[in-house]
């Protein structure tokens, strides 16, 4: 049963019928699981149950905590799971029952960083040292000589809205592999809006395989301390609402490591990276504030040149406004010939924040004899770039990730800076009957039914359900853009101005601009006032089509 009052409320409960500590605590017939401190034996969380992490909960050495596939963990603020040195989290989900690890908070409250995350503390070594390192933060000691050692399973594993900084200044990332071995079976694990980054590899030698971070304000996979694992088919998708993300799709320091597959979109950079020793390949980069590569120093641009640090089969598109890559780093790939496209990689649809398609499409450059993955037992041999290969069967991230749109804090999937910057885009989709690229103008679902629907006066009417105005707008709607493009399809407009000749509506979230108009210029000189669609969602300074239909 989904959890529908505070975590404070369970936690009292549980009190009232138990005084342990470090166990799990089932409160009787309500089918409540609540984990709290060190847990000192084995412990199997099912689905069937209501599973709850209060504070911060120890796996500790010699001791397994199993889930069940499609398992649920409701995290309340302040949380995270450690799972010590010698001991073992099992996440065994599947496909069409993953294990999801999320906020206790209500659905439509969730935000980034509710709650620490996961932290895996294993033997490995780090930094090649075969010491362990015993960290600041309280959350035990990491690393050894054991380069095989296994923490245990993470498979078809959903980990939402984590990023709490619960210890010290910095925040935790979504999944935090410290010092992990090679038995850890990291497979198909998912980081979706968290607070920070999605993934943080520090030492260690495990191999982490189709990996995704989903909207996290930090990195999306970051590496260091002399990780010596691979990963292949890495996705990180950065979400609108970050504007000024900083963080990079892969941030690669001082490692040992291969990284083959990757498709990075957004961020404050594609691939940013120091050291040497490390090797990279098969990698799209598009639509970063930053460049699609990204050296730290000097050092790290004449170790590329000198061959000691790869880089080979990659695709930049659209970063830093043209800027995809420095003069001194594109010498250095040059002096070793690796193979650098600056095209658009020709996704089927790898821009949309909420239905992705990052499968290459029939003709892409992302898929060649060009990009060919090293040889290597930790790797599947491809020959594509990107994290996704072409055809028509399920994508690795179907069934068990999410592309959900955080509720909190409230912002617009794909929106625009401005009317102006809107109706541009509009105008261009237009000219080539781009539909998927006009329908994403409009508002979705999602955003309807969290922010728009709660305001309107028609939620307060008895037997009237948002998903019945949706589907009424939506029919509308579309049949709005079908007269549009039977009546401007191809049509090349350029735009002059806009304006709002039905004033707008203030609610007390967002504004809605009504009757739209835009005055355009044709392929003959002509200006002309016209009505393409209808009224204009602003929310927080972003804008939307509210509907297809003119007003």
């Amino acid at each position: 049963m989904p959890l529908r009052t505070p975590l404070c409320i369970f936690a009292s409960l549980v009190l009232a019928l138990s005084g342990a500590v470090g166990n799990p605590t089932q409160a009787g017939s309500s089918r409540i699981t609540v984990l709290r401190g060190r847990l000192e034996r084995n412990v199997t969380l099912k689905p069937t149950r209501t599973n709850v992490i209060d504070g911060i909960v120890v796996v500790a050495s010699g001791t397994t905590l199993r889930l069940r596939p499609g398992t649920t963990v409701l995290a309340g603020s302040g949380s995270a799971l450690v799972v010590e040195r010698g001991a073992k989290l099992i996440a065994d989900g599947t496909p069409e029952l993953p294990v999801v690890f999320t906020s206790a908070q209500p659905e439509a409250q969730r935000r980034r960083g509710d709650w620490g995350g996961i932290v895996f503390n294993g033997a490995a070594p780090v930094d090649d040292s075969g010491l362990e390192t015993e960290p600041q933060d309280g959350t035990g000691a990491f690393g050894g000589a054991d380069r095989a050692d296994s923490s245990g399973v993470l498979r078809s594993v959903r980990v939402e809205y984590a990023g709490f900084p619960t210890f010290g200044p910095d925040r935790l990332a979504g999944i935090t592999l410290r010092g992990v071995g090679s038995g850890t079976i990291v497979y198909r694990v998912q980081a979706i809006n968290g607070d920070g980054d999605g993934f943080a590899v520090i030492g260690g030698a495990v191999n982490v395989t189709r990996i995704a971070a989903v909207g996290c304000s930090g990195n999306g996979l970051l590496t260091t301390a002399g990780w010596a694992g691979a990963a292949q088919f890495v996705l990180s998708l950065v979400r609108g609402d970050l504007p000024a993300h900083a963080g990079a799709g892969i941030d690669l320091r001082d490692c040992n490591a291969t990284i083959a597959n990757a498709t990075i979109v957004g961020g404050g950079a594609g691939l940013r990276f120091s050291g040497d020793s490390w090797r990279v390949f098969n990698l799209i980069a598009a639509r970063g504030h930053g460049s699609g590569i990204e050296s730290r120093d000097a050092a790290t641009t004449a170790a590329i040149a000198r061959g000691e640090a790869t880089i080979d089969g990659v695709v930049l598109y659209d970063n830093g406004a043209g800027e995809n890559v420095d003069d001194s780093l594109r010498r250095a790939l040059e002096t070793v010939g690796a193979t650098v496209l600056e095209v658009e990689p020709g996704l089927v649809n790898g821009f949309d924040e909420v239905v992705p398609n990052f499968r290459p499409r029939a003709g892409s450059p992302a898929v060649s004899d060009a990009f060919r993955a090293p040889v290597d037992a930790a790797l599947e041999p491809v020959s594509f770039a990107g994290a996704f290969g072409p055809g028509d069967e399920p994508a690795w991230t179907d069934g068990w990730a999410s592309f959900r749109i955080p509720p909190v804090p409230r912002y617009l999937a794909h929106a625009a800076e401005s009317p102006e910057a809107l109706s541009r885009d509009f105008l261009a989709a237009l000219s080539v009957s781009d539909i998927p690229a006009l329908k994403r103008a409009r508002i979705t679902k999602d955003e309807f039914t969290w922010h728009v629907w709660p305001e309107l006066p028609a939620s307060r009417l008895p037997n009237v359900t948002s998903d019945f105005a949706w589907s009424q707008a939506t029919l509308n709607s579309l049949s709005g853009l079908g007269g549009l493009l039977n009546q401007y399809s191809g049509r090349r407009f350029e735009f002059v101005s806009i304006r709002f000749a039905g004033g707008a509506k203030e609610h007390s979230t967002y504004r809605v601009h009504y009757d739209s108009r835009l005055t355009v210029r044709d392929e003959s000189g002509h200006e002309f006032e016209v009505k393409l669609f209808g009224s204009m969602l602003e929310m927080d300074g972003r804008f939307k089509l509210f509907s297809h239909v003119i007003d």
